[in-house]
């Protein structure tokens, strides 16, 4: 809690002014305590779950948030891969001053704080932690502000186990809301609050790889098949919260999706790839794979309404296109992933290593059976 209140002095000044102007009141804020949560689930930031103290002699007292959770962007004490990696990052970068990893970082974050304002009192109401502002400390990016989730939704240990099918299909439905709320707001509306904030660098790469390949005719053919929305962009279950149930574990329901740093506007197929790729084993993707893209459908449909590319034809053919970008980016990942993420030491931890590794090969192949 001291290096946070060294982070952010006046970090108690800046909460009691944003929960005043998300509540409507105008409460006093007496002390703040907390703890860093989420260690070792990401990479560029930092998370803390902090204790409210309130004066007890102001009207709507039981309305006051006695827990809250703040994110801001980790500038320090990575693993050593993610500093050998962020030191190439930095030797390659062409604009040292713009696109240093230090730039990139804020730059996530900065993109993750204007999601949230984005959807902040979106109808139908988004799957998300309930955002309560952002906090000014001074510094090139805000502390991202939000409700703690912690009492009433928890993470899954799917790695060797799997989401049940309902897990996968309330997650399929969460990103369906997703796309209703893109589609009724119009995406021109998004481009103009995000400018160019949420351009995706690797997109980049692998738009200029594809030019000088076969793949591009097959590539431009299907890329514009679905419409365009706000996609999350690194989709997989350490970044969704399910409802606790009774036993206080996650049960079926979709509570939340997390951590958006990496939301960009692209493909609506491309969160429901990232999410098959990665988080069911190769067995069972495969076999509920063509039920998911109808349910998803299906849904999407009873959502929108009839548009001239619903089309099953199409879901299948923006999913395929979607599928292979994520397949070969998990491969390339896997260095990444283990050790750091995924924890291998554990008594399975050969076990979820070689799960992994086996999601990421059966993936490519499939990618290339889809040519």
């Amino acid at each position: 809690m001291k290096a946070l209140l060294h982070e952010a002095p006046d970090l108690k000044a800046g909460l009691e002014k944003e929960l005043n102007r998300h509540f409507g009141r105008k409460w006093t804020l007496t002390g703040i305590d907390g703890h860093v949560i989420g260690e070792k689930q990401g990479f560029v930031c930092q998370i803390y779950r902090l204790v409210l103290s309130w004066k007890h002699d102001e009207e709507g007292g039981a309305d006051q948030p006695l827990t809250v959770i703040v994110k801001f962007p980790q500038l320090a004490a990575q693993t050593e891969l993610i500093k050998e990696i962020f030191h190439k990052f930095d030797e390659a970068a062409t604009k040292p001053e713009e696109q240093s990893s230090h730039h990139f970082v804020i730059r996530m974050h900065n993109d993750e704080c204007l999601f949230y304002s984005l959807l902040e009192g979106s109808v139908p109401p988004f799957p998300l932690a309930t955002f309560y502002g952002l906090v000014d400390i001074g510094k090139p990016f805000k502390m991202l502000l939000m409700e703690d989730l912690t009492g009433s939704a928890c993470l899954t240990n799917d790695l060797l186990h799997g989401l049940s099918d309902e897990q996968v299909y309330s997650v399929v439905d969460a990103l369906n809301v997703d796309v209703t709320v893109m589609l009724r707001a119009g995406l021109a509306e998004a481009r103009k609050m995000t400018s160019d904030k949420m351009s995706c660098d690797e997109f980049d790469v692998i738009e200029s790889f594809l030019s000088r390949n076969t793949l591009h005719e097959w590539y431009v053919t299907t890329v514009k098949l679905m419409p365009a929305v706000l996609v999350h962009g690194d989709l997989w279950s350490n970044n969704i919260l399910f409802e606790r149930n009774e036993s206080g574990q996650a049960g079926n329901k979709v509570k939340a999706l997390i951590d958006w740093q990496a939301c960009c506007i692209g493909s609506s197929l491309e969160d429901v790839a990232h999410f098959l790729c990665g988080a069911l084993s190769t067995p069972r993707r495969r076999a509920i794979e063509e039920a998911i893209l109808q349910h998803y459908l299906t849904r999407l449909i009873e959502r929108v309404g009839p548009m001239p590319q619903l089309t099953l034809g199409n879901v299948r053919r923006q999913y395929r296109r979607c599928f292979r970008q994520n397949a070969y980016m998990l491969l390339s990942l896997i260095p990444m992933l283990i050790g750091n993420v995924i924890d291998t030491n554990v008594p399975d931890g050969a076990e979820r290593k070689d799960e992994l590794i086996s999601r990421a090969v059966n993936a490519c192949h499939d990618a290339m059976s889809f040519m």
